[in-house]
């Protein structure tokens, strides 16, 4: 199995994104649930680009993104979904007080019962990719595929990943 860790925030939007979009004018209405303010902070444009990575059977999806904090992981994918992703969510790292990079370590090392640190001396992770806006990957810097906060998830993104799990 490859896996796609998942930041949402400066990856399935971005300031451009928000700047058209204007979705803070949308939560004045108090009638608006989770759901609908979570819709308008996910753009379907970056969503299709990230289908670009589903290889169904073959490629799963980690949330890594602060949105499992607050969320759970069915409505986030419900959000996704709903935008039009192919993909399915399979966890999210856990919270841990810290670096990133960290909690996906600590995710594969769960998920596939090799040891972390043996693991970052060897090289030997399964095939992975981290598309994230931050920088704070520590020994998993080499796996990420950082996006700008400005213009979000583009073409480039999608095949510099491709390339990373060798699809």
């Amino acid at each position: 199995m490859k896996y796609v860790f998942l930041d949402i925030d400066g990856v399935l939007n971005c300031r451009e994104f928000f700047e058209k979009t204007k979705p803070a004018e949308r939560f004045e209405a108090n009638e608006l649930s989770e759901f609908e303010r979570n819709l308008a902070h996910v753009g379907k444009e970056y969503v299709q680009r990230l289908n670009g990575l589903v290889d169904v059977g073959k490629v799963a999806f980690v949330l890594s993104s602060t949105w499992r904090i607050g969320s759970s992981l069915n409505h986030v994918q419900r959000v996704l979904h709903h935008q039009g992703f192919q993909g399915n969510l399979i966890g999210a790292t856990p919270v841990h007080i810290g670096k990133r990079g960290r909690e996906i370590a600590m995710w594969l090392n769960s998920a596939t019962g090799v040891d972390a640190f043996n693991r970052a001396k060897s090289g030997d992770w399964p095939k992975f990719v981290i598309l994230d806006d931050d920088s704070d990957m520590l020994h998993l810097e080499g796996w990420l595929v950082k996006t700008d906060n400005q213009f979000g998830l583009q073409d480039e993104h999608i095949e510099k990943a491709r390339t990373k799990l060798e699809l």
